[in-house]
């Protein structure tokens, strides 16, 4: 066991580090979390661009346009999921590039196509190990995009059919109090403003006289 001592010692030290110094040691660093790049928690990985991932991100949010905590976070998991899609999708095409480059010139043919096809056959043979746990991974990254899609979908509809219903009740209050009455949708447990409830009063006579006039 160490002695008070030396475990003083050490955290001294500690405080002193300031991690790999040579090329070489830094690159292994910025790995240690990588190791696998579609199981690992980092999203980014090495030779990625951060701010096409973070506008990605940003795109997902302003077309699923989530509302709340929880709703953000499963937008989010959309993005990282569809993120390393796309990059599964690259790695598929990184090894056919690499194993045409390897086998091209193993046949003698004179038929393009033929080249072509056989040439794929021996990349797929080569690399099949590395295509089928690609594939898992992809097939796995599926099943939690749409679950995860499936989900927000429920929350977002259970959410519009509440805010309605808290439209309709509110709607309902305005409407039969006097114009001169100053009514705030607070006091009543509305978590809504006075322009959205008038908004929506608006919004129904609008749709009832374009109903009527059909």
């Amino acid at each position: 066991m160490n002695s008070p001592q030396r475990l003083a010692a050490n955290r001294s030290n500690s405080l002193h580090s300031t991690g790999p110094r040579t090329p070489a040691g830094k690159h292994r660093s910025s790995l240690n979390a990588t190791r696998h790049g579609l199981t690992s928690q980092t999203v980014i990985m090495p030779g990625e661009d951060l701010e096409a991932y973070q506008q990605f991100c940003r795109d997902y949010q302003a077309s699923l346009n989530p509302q709340g905590v929880v709703e953000r976070d499963i937008v989010q998991t959309l993005a990282d999921a569809q993120w390393r899609l796309n990059r599964c999708r690259a790695l598929e095409y990184n090894h056919y590039a690499l194993g045409f480059e390897d086998n091209q010139a193993k046949l003698d043919t004179e038929n393009g196509q033929a080249h072509a096809a056989m040439t794929m056959v021996f990349t797929h043979r080569d690399y099949y190990p590395a295509l089928e746990s690609l594939g898992r991974h992809e097939a796995r990254l599926h099943r939690v995009y749409h679950q995860s899609l499936a989900k927000l979908q429920d929350l977002q509809a259970s959410r519009k059919e509440r805010e309605h219903a808290e439209l309709r009740q509110a709607a309902a209050i305005r409407t039969h109090l006097k114009p001169s009455v100053h009514w705030d949708p607070a006091d009543d447990g509305f978590v809504l403003s006075l322009e959205q409830v008038d908004a929506y009063i608006r919004q129904e006579k609008r749709r009832d006289r374009v109903l009527g006039a059909s």
